[in-house]
């Protein structure tokens, strides 16, 4: 929409854009303020579907893994039952929290309209279960280490997960200031 000036001969040249640009700043003014947040476009939500689906089937086929090679180990006694049991605990909070996640993603990829405060709410709600779950899955190697009992590369992973961890919660309050998402 390009605005033209009321008087004949016209305005100087230039003032016609600057107006432009003024009433567009005006009209987008709420989504740069963060009022109700930036809208999630379809195609970013069916990536995250996607994405997420990724992820439940290799957890399931982690859980399967640990099923098959570890529970003959835990029958007779030559892994520790709390740990083993905690960590197939793990991969269930993992893979459901991952299941919440796409089922939240997948809301927003319906034909119905959702006004952007909706949107969004969805969108914060299937990023913390979806966060949730790829932290807890990416702490599973570290139980299934300790599990089998290599306690040096267990710790190792743990080193590495907590730094993860470290650096989800810097990038978590960086946006949280700059109210992104």
């Amino acid at each position: 929409m390009l605005f033209r000036s009321p008087r004949p001969d016209g305005c100087k040249p230039g003032l016609e854009v600057k107006a432009f640009i003024t009433v567009s700043m005006i009209e987008h003014a709420s989504w740069w303020s963060g009022e109700g947040g930036p809208t999630v476009g379809n195609e970013t939500a069916n990536l995250d579907v996607s994405r997420v689906v990724t992820l439940v089937g290799t957890s399931i086929a982690i859980f399967t893994f640990l099923l098959f090679f570890l529970y003959p180990r835990f029958l007779s006694d030559e892994i520790d039952p709390v740990l083993f049991q905690v960590t197939l605990i793990v991969i269930g909070v993992a893979i459901f929290s991952l299941v919440y996640a796409g089922l939240f993603f997948y809301t927003l990829t319906l034909p119905y309209s959702l006004n952007p405060v909706e949107s969004g709410a969805i969108q914060r709600k299937g990023d913390l279960f979806w966060l949730v779950g790829y932290s807890v899955l990416l702490l599973e190697p570290t139980l299934i280490l300790l599990t089998v009992g290599l306690l040096v590369v267990a710790l190792v992973w743990l080193a590495l997960w907590l730094s993860y961890i470290y650096l989800t919660l810097h990038e978590y309050r960086k946006a949280l200031r700059q109210n992104v998402r």
